[in-house]
C-alpha cells in the first residue's frame, strides 16, 4: 500500500513537473523585443549611470508582472560617456544583439545615436536636454524642450530681480544648443550679459574663469558643466570666494552635497510617489532623467504591445510601434503631465528644485 502510494506521488510530481515546464517553455515562447541601452557605467558619470540602469531595472520588473504579449529584455553597454564608444555599442546592438529598440543619456551621446537611429530605422528613445535629440521619424526624446526651460528660467530671473547673468558653461553640443537661443532672448528681454565663457569637457583648472565672473559682478551665474570640471568648480570657488546665486539644468541635483544653496531646473513629477518608491527598491537616489528613462522603457513597451502585428510576422513593425507611440493618449506617465509632439519630443513641465541641507527641495512649481 505505501509503495503503491508513493509510486502515485512520484506520477503526479512529474505531471505537476511536466506541466510547470510546459507553462515556463510556453510563456519563454513570446517573441523577444531588445531594447539596447547605452549609459556611463565607469568614469567620471558613473554615479549617473548605475542610477539610470536601476531605474529602467524597476520598469522591467513592473513589465515582467503584466500580461504582455511579448517578452522584453534590457542589454546594457557601458559608453564611458564618449562618443566613439556609444557609436561602438550601437553596431553591436545592431549586429549582434539585434535589438528592436535603443535608449541613450543626454544631448551628445543623443544626438550621435539620433543620427544612427534614422540611418538604421531602428526606434530610439533617449532623455537629452535638446530638441534635436527627437528630431526624425524614429527618434523619441523624453525630457521637458528647451522651449519649456527657457521660458521657465527667464520668469525666475525676472522673479528674483536678477539683471546681469553670467555663463560658465561646457562645450557641448547640448548646451550650446540651449544657450544660442537663450542668450539672444535674455538681451531682447532687457537682460544684461556681463560674462559668457564655454569650456572644453575635462578641464580641472576653473581659477582665472571665477576671478573674471567675480571681477563682473552678476546676479546670478549660469553654471552648466559637468564632473570633473564640476567638482573643480566646486572646490575652487570655495576657496576663491565666488558669492554668487548659481542655477543650471539638472546638473545640481547629481551633486546635491557640494551645492549648498544652488538652484536647478527640472522636470515636474508633481504628485508622483516615484521618488519614495525609487530610493524603497533600489536604494538609490533619483536623480534627473531617472524618471524620464523609466517613463520612456514603459512607453516602449506600450507601443510594442499596442501595434498591430501584420500577418506572417511575429513583431509589429518599427513603424507601427513610432505611430503608437506618437498618438497614444492613454499612457500612464510618471510624471505631473507629458505632451508628445509630432517630432518625438515629450514635453513636461518644469520646477525649480533648491537644495537645501545638502538635499533637493521643490522651490517653485
Amino acid at each position: 500500500m505505501r509503495k503503491w502510494l508513493l509510486s502515485l506521488c512520484m506520477v503526479l510530481a512529474l505531471v505537476a513537473c511536466k506541466d510547470e515546464k510546459k507553462e515556463t517553455a510556453q510563456t519563454d515562447a513570446r517573441p523577444v523585443v531588445k531594447i539596447g541601452v547605452n549609459l556611463p557605467m565607469t568614469g567620471d558619470m558613473a554615479m549617473a549611470g548605475k542610477v539610470q540602469k536601476a531605474s529602467l531595472e524597476l520598469a522591467l520588473r513592473d513589465v515582467e508582472k503584466q500580461n504582455t504579449k511579448y517578452k522584453y529584455e534590457l542589454i546594457v553597454e557601458d559608453n564611458v560617456f564618449q562618443p566613439k564608444k556609444t557609436v561602438s555599442n550601437l553596431y553591436k546592438f545592431k549586429s549582434v544583439d539585434k535589438v528592436q529598440a535603443v535608449m541613450s543619456l543626454w544631448g551628445t551621446d543623443g544626438t550621435v545615436t539620433s543620427d544612427w537611429a534614422e540611418k538604421n530605422k531602428i526606434l530610439h528613445m533617449s532623455c537629452s536636454e535638446s530638441d534635436v535629440v527627437g528630431k526624425g521619424y524614429y527618434n523619441f526624446n523624453h525630457a521637458p524642450k528647451l522651449e519649456t526651460y527657457r521660458y521657465r528660467m527667464m520668469k525666475y530671473f525676472k522673479d528674483h530681480n536678477y539683471k546681469k547673468i553670467a555663463f560658465l558653461y561646457e562645450n557641448a553640443l547640448e548646451v550650446v544648443e540651449y544657450l544660442d537661443k537663450f542668450i539672444p532672448m535674455l538681451k531682447e528681454n532687457g537682460f544684461d550679459i556681463v560674462y559668457q565663457e564655454a569650456v572644453d569637457r575635462g578641464v580641472i583648472d576653473v581659477r582665472t574663469s571665477i576671478y573674471k565672473i567675480k571681477q563682473a559682478q552678476p546676479d546670478v551665474l549660469y553654471a552648466h558643466v559637468l564632473a570633473p570640471t564640476l567638482q573643480a568648480f566646486a572646490k575652487q570657488s570655495h576657496e576663491l570666494g565666488l558669492n554668487v546665486p548659481l542655477v543650471n539644468m539638472n546638473i545640481f541635483g547629481f551633486y546635491p552635497e557640494t551645492f549648498e544653496g544652488a538652484s536647478y531646473f527640472t522636470a515636474s513629477i508633481g504628485k508622483s510617489t516615484f521618488p519614495e518608491r525609487f530610493k524603497r527598491e533600489t536604494g538609490l537616489n533619483m536623480l534627473p532623467c531617472t524618471v524620464n528613462l523609466f517613463d520612456g522603457f514603459k512607453m516602449i513597451v506600450d507601443g510594442f504591445e499596442k501595434a498591430p502585428v501584420k500577418d506572417g510576422n511575429t513583431l509589429p513593425t518599427t513603424e507601427d510601434v513610432v505611430e503608437t507611440m506618437l498618438h497614444n493618449k492613454d499612457f500612464d506617465t510618471a510624471l505631473s503631465s507629458i505632451n508628445i509632439d509630432e517630432d518625438g519630443n515629450i514635453d513636461s513641465s518644469v520646477i525649480v528644485k533648491t537644495i537645501v541641507n545638502g538635499e533637493t527641495v521643490v522651490a517653485e512649481e
